[in-house]
C-alpha cells in the first residue's frame, strides 16, 4: 500500500520529455506508467524497478532502469485464537464453527467445508449439516482470512473420525410349532447395502448371523410353547453404529 515515486533524473543534453514503466521482477506491470505507483498484493515478494525513457530532438531515446527495491513485504494476518468446530459427525448432525480471533480484526473470513479434502459444493457457511453423502468420509473445515495489503492466511480445522450413520432395524417374527422364524432388515442412510452381524435372542436361545445386503434370516427350533420375546442386536460396521430392537 506504499507509494513509490520515480524521478526523471538529470540528462545531458537536457531531456525534452520522459516516460516511465514500472516492473515487478522484470515483468512490466500493466498500466503502471505514471511517476507514482501504489504497491498492491500482486507485487508481494517481488522486486520493483522503474525504467525511464528520455527523449530529445535529434537524439535517440535513452532508456535507464533504476536499481531494484528490496522484495515487497506484506502485513501478516495472525490467528491469535484458533477456529474450532463443535458437533457430531453423524448423518443428520450439524457441525458449527466456533470463531477464532485474529489480527487485524477487520480481515474477511471465508469458510469452506471439505469432504476427504475436496470442497463440498455450496458448503460455505458457519455450519454444515452432515448428510448421507458424507458416510465413511472425513469432513473438515478450511478458514481463509484476507485483507488488502496483507498476505492471505488459512487455517485447517480437522474433525476426528469418519462420518457414521444410525441404522434402522425392522424385525419380523413368526411363530411355528416349537420354532420361530425371524427376519431382520437393516437400513442406514448413506449405505446402500448394509453388512455386519446380528445377534437374535429368543428366551435363552441366541444365534449370531451375518447381514447380507441389509437382510438377515434365522430359524430357531426346539422352542418351548408359549409367548416369546425377540431381542435383536446389530453389531454395526466401521461406518454404521450399533443398535438393537
Amino acid at each position: 500500500d506504499q507509494v513509490l515515486t520515480a524521478t526523471t533524473g538529470s540528462w545531458t543534453p537536457a531531456a525534452e520529455g520522459a516516460s516511465v514503466q514500472w516492473y515487478a521482477d522484470g515483468v512490466a506491470i500493466p498500466g503502471a506508467t505514471r511517476w507514482m505507483m501504489r504497491l498492491t498484493q500482486p507485487q508481494i515478494d517481488k522486486q520493483i524497478t522503474a525504467t525511464v525513457i528520455a527523449r530529445t530532438t535529434a537524439y535517440r531515446p535513452m532508456k535507464v532502469t533504476s536499481a531494484a527495491t528490496a522484495p515487497v513485504i506484506a502485513g501478516t494476518i495472525a490467528v491469535t485464537r484458533p477456529f474450532a468446530v463443535r458437533g457430531r459427525t453423524v448423518v443428520g448432525g450439524t457441525l458449527t464453527v466456533t470463531p477464532g480471533a485474529f489480527e487485524p480484526s477487520d480481515a474477511q473470513v471465508t469458510y469452506t467445508w471439505l469432504r476427504n479434502g475436496v470442497p463440498i459444493a455450496g458448503a460455505n457457511g458457519s455450519s454444515y449439516r452432515v448428510g448421507p453423502a458424507d458416510v465413511g468420509r472425513r469432513v473438515s473445515l478450511r478458514v481463509d482470512l484476507a485483507r488488502a495489503t496483507y498476505r492471505s492466511a488459512s487455517q485447517a480445522v480437522g474433525i476426528p473420525g469418519p462420518v457414521t450413520t444410525v441404522p434402522d432395524l425392522r424385525v419380523f417374527a413368526k411363530g411355528r410349532p416349537e420354532a420361530a422364524l425371524v427376519i431382520v432388515r437393516v437400513t442406514a442412510p448413506g449405505v446402500a447395502h448394509p453388512a455386519g452381524k446380528v445377534t437374535i435372542k429368543i428366551g435363552r436361545r441366541s444365534v449370531v448371523t451375518k447381514v447380507v445386503d441389509g437382510r438377515a434370516r434365522v430359524r430357531l427350533d426346539d422352542l418351548r410353547k408359549g409367548p416369546k420375546t425377540v431381542v435383536v442386536r446389530y453389531s454395526g460396521t466401521n461406518f454404521i453404529q450399533r443398535t438393537f430392537a
